[in-house]
């Protein structure tokens, strides 16, 4: 399982705890005389999974950013535009690298059904990381590919709170 913590140390990038305003929950910093730094606020100590889940998205702004800053006045649509996209970005790294794609597809294969719920235990995420991730999953997945030339789509479905294979029709039915 990949470790955002390690991952930070590893790429020389400082997480701290500092008392941020709400709603922050973490903040990445980079400036030309600091370190690339995340800031955590204090709250996230009682809530692991979720702490885990704000520093991979921070790690996110570090891979995915370079030169943006959000720690500034916004004044025009496009700048909540940009932020958006920016925000996106960041959090689809994340999830990605919290969620990796042969893990997941193991997942759905072995336990036929599954809740959300359960999904994001096993991963060690919050479950709103883990609805995402299926819909990126989704995304991904949704066209048509070949296996051992022959067409085929996904065989998994995902409704409501569940998601589940489906191994005797070739269908992706959402």
């Amino acid at each position: 399982m990949w470790n955002p913590y390690l991952y930070a140390d590893e790429h020389h990038i400082f997480v701290e705890e500092y008392d941020l305003p709400n709603p922050l929950l973490g903040l990445y910093i980079t400036e030309p005389d600091i370190p690339p730094t995340i800031l955590l606020s204090p709250m996230l100590r009682a809530n692991p999974r979720l702490r885990r889940c704000i520093v991979a998205e921070e790690i996110g702004h570090h891979e995915t950013c370079s030169g943006f800053s959000t720690v500034r006045q916004y004044t025009t649509y496009q700048d909540v535009l940009n932020v958006s996209r920016v925000e996106h970005q960041a959090r689809r790294w994340a999830i990605k690298q919290l969620i990796p794609d042969d893990e997941l597809w193991h997942l759905m294969k072995t336990k036929q059904t599954i809740t959300y719920d359960e999904a994001s235990v096993y991963f060690d995420v919050v479950p709103a990381y883990m609805r995402l991730r299926m819909q990126l999953f989704l995304s991904d997945y949704y066209r048509v590919f070949y296996i051992a030339g022959k067409e085929t789509l996904s065989p998994f479905v995902c409704k409501g709170k569940h998601m589940r294979m489906i191994p005797e029709r070739g269908h992706l039915y959402a």
